[in-house]
């Protein structure tokens, strides 16, 4: 569902909101799936095997998946979708239908944020034992997704939380990644970038750079996370729109990308200087392209081409961001940069 909702996002192809395949197999997986397999109306559709191979699991783990009921990754990825379900039936016109799942999003996050904290060990839980009757706390071959998902989908609550989860994710790869299959590698830099964790997210995405592995996940998750990661673009074609955040490294002077498609623009997008200085050029497109600049920090004022201007600022997941928002025309190229921090 998420997929679905970000290659309509990149590409603003009216077919992901209104091509009958596509949608009837959103309404059946979110509706039918779920009820066929909700044992206690919370929402969440259970597993009941061992085996991901031996019919319906509660997790992505392989390799008998623990006996999950609900894994970590499981009500991550529940609440993520009813989201973004949310959202693609409001690019449907059916804002109404839409709140009501956006209602479900909420009360998933909400049993979450109230269950799934483990006090005595710091960290989240890694899931609920099949039939829901126990929790599962072990970080080990058959655990490692259900704690990775709870940051590559956001549900980890910014703070205290999401840190000291990201720090055992970090700490356990550094110690027992040998024994961890190299796909489960992949989630790692998505998961560090989502929360602000540069310095972890470039180690690991360098470790997948490095490692010339042929499974095609790694290739391709690598270029996500340097597009969506490092550079942190966020697209938004459907209303001509792209908002970008740098995410270098001390390792890393600068990194540029050009040719990316956002729906009919193409766009070349440079970040360097510590993400201090950002240009962004409007290559082609059918109509000019908003652009929201943004910087890691408190800035009172941004620089665009040289000219000072008021900067807004917001919270992205519990990163402090300071923004402007430009126009490019077609052909256009901008710069933006950061001066001192407001005091």
């Amino acid at each position: 569902m998420d997929k679905a909702y970000a290659c309509y996002r990149w590409s603003a192809d009216p077919r992901w909101i209104t091509d009958g395949l596509l949608t009837n197999f959103y309404r059946t997986t979110m509706e039918n799936f779920i009820k066929l397999h909700d044992d206690n109306a919370d929402g969440i559709a259970e597993g009941h095997s061992i085996d991901i191979f031996d019919g319906a699991c509660g997790s992505y783990c392989e390799q008998s998946a623990g006996g999950y009921g609900v894994g970590g990754d499981n009500i991550a990825t529940t609440w993520s979708a009813y989201n973004s379900y949310a959202k693609l039936l409001t690019a449907m016109g059916k804002p109404a239908l839409g709140k009501i799942y956006l209602a479900k999003a909420n009360r998933v996050r909400d049993g979450y944020v109230r269950d799934w904290w483990n006090p005595s060990g710091n960290n989240y839980y890694a899931g609920r034992t099949i039939g829901l009757s126990g929790w599962i706390t072990n970080f080990d071959q058959y655990s490692k997704e259900t704690y990775a998902f709870q940051a590559v989908k956001r549900i980890a609550e910014p703070g205290p939380r999401a840190d000291a989860l990201l720090e055992r994710l970090h700490k356990n790869y550094l110690e027992n990644g040998k024994k961890y299959n190299f796909e489960s590698f992949t989630y790692l830099p998505e998961a560090f970038y989502n929360y602000g964790k540069d310095d972890y997210a470039w180690h690991w995405l360098k470790r997948l750079l490095d490692s010339h592995y042929e499974y095609p996940e790694v290739s391709f998750t690598a270029v996500g996370a340097i597009a969506t990661g490092m550079v942190g673009i966020e697209p938004d074609a459907p209303n001509h729109q792209v908002a970008t955040l740098g995410h270098l490294t001390p390792q890393v002077d600068w990194v540029e990308l050009d040719h990316v498609p956002v729906g009919a623009h193409d766009v070349l997008v440079r970040h360097e200087r510590a993400n201090t200085i950002t240009t962004v050029r409007h290559n082609a497109g059918n109509v000019p392209l908003r652009w929201e600049a943004r910087f890691p920090g408190a800035f009172s004022k941004l620089l665009v081409d040289g000219v000072p201007r008021k900067a807004r600022r917001q919270s992205n997941n519990g990163i402090l961001v300071s923004l402007v928002t430009v126009t490019l025309e077609v052909g256009q190229q901008v710069t933006v940069a950061a001066g001192s921090p407001a005091r």
